[in-house]
C-alpha cells in the first residue's frame, strides 16, 4: 500500500468523510464534509501526514513551518517534533485583543512553508501568504482549484476520498 492509499484508509477508518448538508468555511454548501482534524489528531495518521509533507517539501530549504490556527496546529507541531524545521508559527484570523495583541504566534523564518488541513478556495491561505510570505504551501486535502502567490500542492484531493 502506498503512503497515499494508507492516508486515504485513515480518513475512512476514522470516519472523517461525512455526507449530508454542510456549509463550508468559504460559505459554499456541500453534501461532503471532510473532518480532517479526526485524522490530524490521531497519532499514526498525523505521523504519516508529516512524513508525506516533509517528503514533498524537502527541495524548498524550509526554515520554519506554520499555518492558520486551528487546522494547521497539529501538523505544525508534528513537523517540529519530527525535526523538519527549527521554528513554527500559527496565524490567527485577526489580531487578538489582549496580551501582546499578535496575529502571528511563534517565529516566521526567512524561508517559511505554510500547511493547512483542508482547502476549498484558498482565500484564508491568501491572507496567510500576505503575512508570512511562504515559499510553498501544502494542504492535506484540496477540495477545489487553489491559486496562491507561491507553489501549492495537496497530499489528497476530495476525489481521492470518495
Amino acid at each position: 500500500m502506498t503512503d497515499k492509499e494508507h492516508l486515504i484508509s485513515y480518513f475512512h477508518e476514522l470516519e472523517a468523510v461525512k455526507t449530508g448538508n454542510f456549509t463550508l468555511r468559504s460559505g459554499q454548501t456541500s453534501n461532503i464534509y471532510v473532518d480532517c482534524r479526526k485524522v490530524t489528531l490521531y497519532r499514526a495518521s498525523l505521523r504519516l501526514i508529516c512524513l508525506m509533507v516533509e517528503e514533498r517539501l524537502e527541495d524548498y530549504d524550509i526554515d520554519s513551518v506554520g499555518g492558520p490556527t486551528l487546522g494547521a496546529d497539529p501538523i505544525v507541531a508534528g513537523l517540529l517534533i519530527q525535526g523538519f524545521a527549527q521554528q513554527g508559527f500559527l496565524i490567527r484570523k485577526a489580531v487578538k485583543g489582549h496580551g501582546l495583541q499578535k496575529q502571528i504566534e511563534g517565529t516566521v523564518g526567512k524561508r517559511p512553508a505554510l500547511v493547512e488541513d483542508v482547502v476549498m478556495t484558498g482565500e484564508s491561505l491568501k491572507r496567510c501568504c500576505e503575512l508570512a510570505k511562504p515559499v510553498v504551501v501544502c494542504a492535506v486535502v484540496s477540495r477545489g482549484s487553489v491559486e496562491l502567490p507561491c507553489p501549492f500542492f495537496s497530499l489528497l484531493t476530495l476525489e481521492d476520498l470518495l
